[in-house]
């Protein structure tokens, strides 16, 4: 067995024993420095980060809530979009996240680009943690480090920062967890909830679910990565992992109800279909972007990454980490041969039904059919590569000590890889014009394919990377003085490898490209007021099928339909809109906005609050009237003023109540159904008899009285009513659990109302009438959140007791 320096195995001491604090705050100052070269264009203020999702979703959700938050309110309700729609509920504006404080802290563009930064350089100071927390050397453990935090991988997730702020945690989450497991001590378990409520709070509910099975598979199976430790008895293990769930559910209640409530009643309740869920699966080429820089286009042409699978832009770590890896899976041992295995399933069911787990897995495990793109799940490889790298480099180095012979068997093996790459770059080089035709004639061309020549060019890099690298070992082997400058020109080599193959590719956008108003936008903003709009989806989605190219505040974005930039500003009302948690029911709604002819779907509009309606086809009707509108970016689009909307709220005197959800639609699309006089409910209401038939020519009764003083906030809507005799007040706000009615501050009965709106009785006078969002899955979540971090701190607070052995444990870098 491999015995450890002094001072890498003090006795008696903690999972950090071998860590001072000044070498903790170093290499977390050493990554944060890092992190700021690698983006230095970033810092100064004139760009932000740009990118599909990052811009569309993430960046927009933030603005709103701070916007909220300037306002003293808890930002809980999206009234802009969908006719309103859960905010905090949706997980995307990670708005209970921690290092959210930097949204308050600093100017919006400044705490964008400091979010990417700051969580690249926790990814590597973290991994770093990790790897000399399990006993390995600081030169594996920068390896490790920088495989994870400039691999390929946040390359691709960091324009989804659901994804990519809580990756950053994954090392520091393990370090927690198997610190507590191997020494018997809780407060690490602790320490582990509170690091993935931090994840779960970021929105990585994928990546919590992925690292969490894993967490449990290791906490009842320990001998996997720690076969020669002693380890806890189950029953210690199981309390263990009960303590650590419980405590992070705890944690994570006040967001995790209401993002429940919220997904129950989105269209993946109930699962996805395969054939959905299964979408972006990565497929068996795409492991070749492990090995070699951007082989099909991904990162260098946006056309070619629409043109494939669209989530993974880049996997790539190069030759070097398998290399290492393979050394950490020769020896033998059973951890290593572990993460292989972790590494191999993760890979197989990133690769969705073709990988044969992902369809058993999809319907078996639960929940896991609520997920899409099985592409994501390719995240454990990621980490256990990382990890085996980092495990073979201080293999290799602790036994560079071992016999004359076999050091010298070693370092003919370095000097013959390093050889053979050489060699295989002299003969590419050599005959580049004739494998450049061969390949051309082989169809490994774009858009499948990158350009022949930047193939060649990538497959030359790779080689000179792993060449240089295997010198150096051998030269390591072969020194007689001062040998270790050669392991330090080794980590250069790599460090350079993984650090310039990314380095540039960030997209960032100039800070006025941002911030300019586009003329839809300038133009709603004007008239609009609190009425809505419309954008029809023939407005956003490209003729025939092909693939539109909007520029979104600076960002080329490109698809079969992409937003218009008017969809990233808050402060419009829309009757439809982007976001990825959405009410099933108004779906639907917005589905048969879609149904012709288009009179019916303008009857809908109406009710809907719509007074402008954004289209690219010419609109005809008595009651829309063209508006002067011209935006050179998108000449074909027409504003249209619809004359005969219905205010936001309205009063009816008849009602008619119909519980089947397909009768409601049926009556919906029935153009002669007049929303100004007669509502539908699914219930009947209290104090008011529903007398509505079948027939809509039967006449109804005119409304009388009227609506006044209406006030729009966030999550609440305040009004005056006034009338003779008792009448419904239809809200065109959507209905959603969590929203509460008061008359004259007494609690009223609120109803569905048309499918997806929101309806009241009022009874005859003059009262004040006051909606407001107070969902009882926040106060709940809330309070159980509250004593969870009550009962974590009298814990702590408890003396001290021992709960660790405090021998010295032998371990192996196996």
């Amino acid at each position: 067995m491999t015995t450890l320096s002094e001072e890498d195995s003090a006795p008696g001491q903690g999972p950090l024993s071998i860590l001072t604090a000044k070498e903790i705050a170093l290499s977390g100052l050493a990554f944060l420095a890092l992190a700021v070269l690698y983006f230095h264009d970033m810092v100064g203020g004139e760009f932000i980060f740009g990118g599909g999702d990052l811009i569309s979703f993430f960046i927009p959700y933030r603005m709103l809530w701070l916007e909220q938050v300037g306002d003293f309110t808890f930002p809980l309700w999206n009234p802009y979009i969908l006719s309103g729609n859960p905010l905090f509920a949706t997980l995307q504006p990670a708005i209970l996240y921690p290092l959210s404080l930097l949204f308050i802290a600093f100017p919006f563009v400044l705490a964008v680009n400091l979010t990417v930064i700051l969580h690249y350089a926790l990814a590597g100071w973290f991994m770093y943690l990790l790897m000399r927390a399990s006993h390995c050397g600081r030169g594996a453990a920068l390896v490790s480090a920088l495989i994870f935090m400039f691999g390929g991988y946040l390359v691709t997730v960091r324009i989804y920062l659901s994804t990519f702020m809580p990756v950053a945690w994954i090392p520091l989450l393990l370090l927690c967890f198997f610190s507590g497991l191997r020494k018997r001590d809780l407060r690490w378990g602790l320490a582990a909830s509170t690091v993935g409520a931090c994840m779960f709070f970021a929105g990585g509910v994928e990546t919590c679910f992925q690292m969490f099975g894993l967490l449990v598979v290791f906490a009842l199976w320990p001998q996997g990565l720690f076969p020669r430790e002693p380890v806890p008895t189950w029953r210690w293990r199981l309390s263990y992992l009960g303590a650590f769930l419980a405590v992070f559910f705890g944690l994570i209640a006040v967001q995790f109800f209401p993002t429940y409530e919220l997904s129950k009643l989105t269209e993946r309740a109930g699962g996805l279909p395969i054939g959905e869920a299964a979408r972006w699966s990565m497929m068996p080429k795409d492991l070749l972007q492990f090995l070699m820089l951007d082989p099909y286009g991904y990162l260098t042409r946006s056309e070619g990454f629409g043109n494939n699978q669209v989530w993974l832009r880049s996997l790539y770590v190069g030759a070097i980490p398998f290399l290492l890896a393979g050394l950490a899976v020769f020896r033998g041992g059973r951890q290593a041969g572990v993460c292989a295995g972790v590494a191999l399933l993760s890979a197989l069911v990133a690769m969705g039904p073709a990988g044969g787990l992902y369809s058993l897995l999809h319907a078996t495990v639960p929940f896991l059919d609520t997920f899409r793109y099985p592409v994501k799940f390719i995240l454990p490889a990621v980490v256990a590569l990382a990890l085996l790298a980092g495990w073979g480099w201080d293999g290799f180095v602790r036994s560079a000590g071992s016999a004359p012979t076999a050091q010298n068997k070693r370092a003919h093996v370095w000097i013959g890889l390093a050889t053979a790459g050489m060699v295989l770059f002299g003969l590419i080089n050599a005959f580049e014009p004739a494998i450049q035709s061969a390949m051309q004639n082989r169809g490994m061309v774009p858009p499948a394919y990158n350009e022949v020549r930047i193939n060649l060019f990538n497959s030359k890099r790779l080689l000179v990377f792993l060449s240089l690298f295997c010198l150096m070992l051998f030269f390591f082997l072969r020194a007689e003085r001062k040998p270790r400058r050669w392991l330090g020109a080794a980590l250069f080599v790599l460090a350079l490898d993984l650090v310039f193959s990314g380095y540039g590719f960030h997209h960032k956008v100039p800070i006025d490209d941002f911030e300019a108003t586009d003329p839809l936008t300038r133009f709603m903003q004007t008239h609009a007021g609190k009425e809505r709009i419309y954008i029809a989806d023939n407005a956003e989605r490209a003729k025939d099928g092909g693939i539109a190219k909007v520029n979104l505040r600076g960002n080329l974005i490109q698809g079969p339909k992409v937003p218009l930039p008017i969809r990233t500003v808050p402060g419009i009302y829309q009757a439809d809109g982007w976001a990825v948690m959405r009410q099933n029911r108004y779906l639907k709604f917005r589905k048969i906005l879609r149904v012709p002819p288009f009179e019916n779907r303008l009857n809908l509009l109406r009710l809907a609050n719509v007074q402008y309606i954004v289209s690219r086809d010419p609109l005809e009707s008595p009651n829309l009237q063209p508006v002067e509108f011209h935006d050179p970016s998108y000449p074909e689009l027409k504003v249209y003023k619809n004359t005969d909307f219905l205010p936001r709220a309205f009063m009816v005197g008849e009602c008619r109540v119909v519980a089947d959800e397909k009768h409601i639609i049926a009556k919906l699309l029935d153009g002669r159904t007049d929303f100004s006089r007669q509502v539908i409910l699914e219930q009947p209401p209290e104090g008011f008899e529903c007398t509505g038939d079948d027939n809509p020519e039967t006449p109804s009764p005119h409304p009388v009285g009227s609506v006044a003083d209406l006030v729009l906030d966030y999550g609440s809507v305040t009004l005056t009513a006034t009338t003779s005799r008792p009448q419904l007040l239809v809200l065109s706000d959507a209905y959603y659990p969590g929203w509460t009615a008061t008359l004259d501050g007494k609690d009223l009965p609120l109803y569905r109302a048309n499918l997806v709106f929101r309806a009241v009785v009022v009874p005859a006078g003059t009262h004040r009438i006051r909606f407001e969002y107070r969902p009882w899955s926040f106060r709940l979540g809330g309070g159980i959140t509250l004593v969870t971090i009550v009962l974590c701190g009298a814990f702590l607070l408890k003396p001290k007791r021992r709960h660790a052995n405090t021998n010295a444990i032998p371990v192996t870098p196996s």
